[in-house]
């Protein structure tokens, strides 16, 4: 089995903390299964990383630096030109390793490595990002544009601690750097000190890292000069010296570079505020050595005087060491220290420094407890072996959801109803492992229910051409196309940039009006599912029919249609596969209270569901029932839902003009007013729309869809999921749907007459309505199951991109 090929990519060649951390992944990495590479600058870091088992790539490394120790201002912008000026090279050279090598993973070792981890994006390799210093301020312009750059570009992110993770705000995976265990434990505190040519009597105070201001080296000097007025006899230790030493400072770029204020001799300073402070026979300075744990395990207590909002290696190798410490620039410990057991967190001033540093050299036995403390915390949290498993199982579930397909839903509608819902079916019965769904949709109640299935919601303005069976365009309704016309700009361009961040294989549009979207996929090189979820107007043949008909073969790879009588009204070459709309299915409840609904007892229910439109035939619904009163008969009327907009919406001023043009109808008032007319109050009774759609049908006998169109709608499939016979038109053959004569009543001219002999029919026969009650339920969970429709979908997905063959 092939290894796993991870590029670490590392932005500086000199040695520090964040080297030496990525050093501890590299070296304890499942060889077996991991092959690590490094991309990074020659020098002492590149060796490191050989010394651990990594292959090098050496080059030249530009980055973009914005964390709170390193802010590009005043003339600090220079270091942003030498940046652009590294840009071709580092692009040139990275992007050829890129081309030449195959990894299956990009690890960027900081976060200004803005510009390899593009290039990496841009080439489909999933990108995990560690972010190991804080931004400086995190509701600034370009902290926020870094933020979101990293969000889109990376597949999974990893903070050293809670502080940096808390300033990045990306729900990253928080893994503090390790230490070597064995290396920095603790040990005799005595005998390292004789070993260095300490004194073993005196207390030792030490500060670990590079001389940056960052770090805090001068709030160290003025703290010991604090404690030393309490415990003259302490030592001090600063470990590590300048990144730059004083000798670099005689060249000539180190001379124009301090002129020029974009480098400090901070070895100088800090011998001159040594010197200053008269701490010249307290403090000892010790330049960088590549092995610091004897001076950790003969310290009493370590200083972290940070400036800033993180605790760094010192204090991860000073517990790793059972040495307690004291730290600023943490509001919690950040998941490193433990503040009153591990160690103190302090103020970042001299005084309040000091005395915290004096309360634990003062006693001797709280410092050794909290050192035992610290080591049990660092055996825990900073043990290499259990840091690298956890980031291997990272890498192991990114590439994982890279070699997921990715799956744009395109919906046009801001408002509930039958297609959302049969979508959102689709979306939260897909198989996670191998699919990822995101929607493009108007903002609404339809986004909302595309999230709750587990979707990522794109929002955006739609723009279609619909020229379906309910809703041509004729006389006034030919002003939407203008509407649609002021959308378009807006719903290409925002589903334009949509495509171009996600990179979608497959683009699966809700329903035939979206035709805009799908020229937009075809462009984008996406393949195209169209879901023909209502019949063309005329049957199809009319011209329009035609038109539309040559754009979905044009501009589509695959159709799906709900039923066989939607197919047939489309005249394309494209082929069409039959899948119905799916339903939850539930065990039936017992019969519910009909009380409880405000409904009468020993009447049989006679429902209609969904929103109340003309074409869905409750003219002719109310007419039979009408019919039946005249009877005698036992029916009653259950409405459930309303218009596509209520009542109130025709009281405001846009509602009075669109329907004064003619555009909008109020039909729930409609509905009521022909209700009345008719004498029939007693006989109906009006529900509202309920996402609990199990109560109502609990109590319904016999659902009705009396469509005056082509096509049977989701009340037919939910009656048979719930075991209720259906008295429905709108198909010559029940189009897979409803079985005639078997789990329901197919009409052929739903006229009220018709709807009232066929309701009268099963009013009267209990038996033929539990007969086809429990056929309707058997068809249900042959043809409606959401699961098993989700895999019909998903192979026609994967007829189109193999799974686990596209990002």
């Amino acid at each position: 089995m092939a290894r796993i090929r991870i590029l670490y990519v590392h932005h500086r060649s000199e040695l520090g903390g964040a080297p030496t951390s990525l050093s501890y992944i590299i070296r304890n990495l499942d060889q077996e299964r991991f092959e690590p590479h490094v991309f990074c600058p020659p020098g002492p870091a590149a060796d490191l990383f050989r010394d651990s088992g990594a292959i090098v790539h050496t080059g030249v490394v530009a980055s973009f630096t914005h964390i709170w120790a390193s802010v590009y201002r005043g003339r600090r912008w220079l270091l942003f030109v030498r940046e652009l000026l590294r840009l071709p090279a580092h692009t040139f050279s990275f992007r050829r390793l890129l081309s030449r090598e195959s990894f299956d993973l990009v690890h960027l070792n900081d976060s200004p490595l803005v510009v390899a981890g593009y290039l990496a994006y841009r080439r489909k390799i999933p990108v995990i990002w560690h972010l190991r210093s804080a931004l400086p301020d995190t509701e600034s312009r370009r902290s926020r544009l870094l933020r979101n750059f990293i969000a889109r570009i990376s597949d999974a992110s990893i903070a050293i601690n809670s502080d940096v993770a808390e300033s990045f705000g990306l729900a990253s995976e928080v893994i503090p750097n390790s230490a070597d265990l064995e290396r920095f434990s603790p040990g005799s505190r005595r005998e390292a000190r004789i070993e260095l040519g300490l004194d073993p009597e005196r207390p030792l105070v030490s500060f670990f890292g590079f001389l940056y201001p960052s770090k805090g080296f001068a709030e160290f000097i003025h703290a010991a000069r604090e404690v030393l007025k309490r415990r003259p006899d302490a030592v001090f230790m600063m470990v590590g010296g300048a990144v730059r030493s004083d000798a670099f400072f005689q060249t000539f770029v180190g001379k124009l570079l301090r002129r020029l204020d974009l480098a400090r001799n901070y070895d100088r300073e800090t011998r001159e505020l040594i010197k200053t402070t008269g701490l010249g026979d307290a403090i000892l300075l010790v330049p960088f050595t590549p092995d610091t744990s004897l001076r950790y395990r003969a310290s009493d207590v370590v200083v972290a005087p940070s400036r800033g909002p993180e605790l760094g290696r010192p204090v991860i190798e000073a517990a790793s060491a059972g040495v307690p410490v004291v730290a600023t620039g943490s509001r919690s410990g950040g998941g490193i220290l433990v503040d009153g057991a591990t160690g103190l967190l302090a103020a970042n001033d001299a005084k309040t420094l000091a005395a915290a540093i004096a309360s634990l050299v003062e006693d001797p036995d709280r410092a050794a407890e909290m050192g035992r403390a610290a080591r049990a915390h660092a055996e825990v949290h900073f043990s290499p072996e259990a840091s690298t498993r956890r980031m291997e199982d990272m890498y192991a579930q990114a590439i994982a959801r890279a070699r997921r397909t990715k799956i744009l839903y395109v919906h046009h509608r801001s408002q509930l109803g039958g297609a959302p819902t049969s979508l959102a079916h689709i979306i939260r019965n897909l198989d996670r492992d191998v699919y990822v769904p995101h929607v493009f949709v108007p903002e609404g109640p339809s986004a909302e229910l595309f999230r709750s299935a587990g979707a990522v919601v794109h929002a955006g303005r739609s723009s279609i051409f619909s020229h379906t069976w309910d809703s041509p365009y004729a006389g006034a309704r030919w002003l939407i196309v203008g509407r649609e016309l002021l959308n378009l700009p807006a719903h290409v361009i925002g589903l334009n940039r949509t495509m171009r961040k996600g990179r979608y294989p497959i683009v699966h549009l809700n329903d035939s009006p979206l035709l805009p979207a799908a020229w937009v996929a075809k462009r984008q090189g996406a393949f195209v599912v169209w879901h023909l979820r209502s019949s063309l107007a005329g049957g199809g043949r009319d011209r329009r029919s035609r038109v539309i008909a040559r754009l979905i073969d044009r501009w589509g790879d695959e159709a799906v249609a709900i039923d066989s009588d939607v197919a047939a009204t489309f005249p394309i070459t494209l082929p069409v596969r039959v899948i119905p709309n799916s339903v939850v299915i539930v065990e039936p409840r017992p019969q519910g209270s009909r009380s409880a609904l405000g409904l009468p007892d020993h009447r049989v229910l006679i429902g209609f569901a969904g929103f109340v439109r003309r074409q869905k035939g409750w003219p002719e619904l109310v007419d039979a029932a009408a019919i039946l009163a005249a009877e005698d008969s036992t029916a009653h009327f259950v409405i459930i839902g309303g218009g596509v907009r209520p009542s109130s919406f025709f009281a405001t001023p846009r509602g009075r003009l669109l329907a004064a043009a003619g555009l909008l109808t109020d039909e729930e008032a409609a509905l009521h007013a022909r209700v009345q007319q008719r004498g029939l109050s007693s006989h109906f009774s009006f529900l509202p729309y309920t996402s609990d759609t199990a109560l109502i049908y609990s109590v319904i006998d016999v659902m009705t869809f009396p469509n005056q169109g082509v096509g049977l709608g989701r009340p037919v499939l939910e009656a048979e999921t719930f075991g209720i016979p259906v008295v429905a038109s709108g198909s010559h053959d029940g189009g897979g749907v409803l079985v005639p004569g078997v789990t329901g009543v197919l009409l052929d001219d739903p006229t009220p007459a018709a709807i009232a002999t066929a309701l009268h029919g099963l009013i009267a026969d209990p038996e033929r309505r539990a007969a086809m009650g429990t056929a309707g339920r058997e068809h249900a969970l042959a043809h409606f199951d959401p699961v098993l429709n989700a895999r019909l979908i998903e192979a026609l997905y994967a007829s189109l991109v193999p799974v686990g063959g596209s990002r």
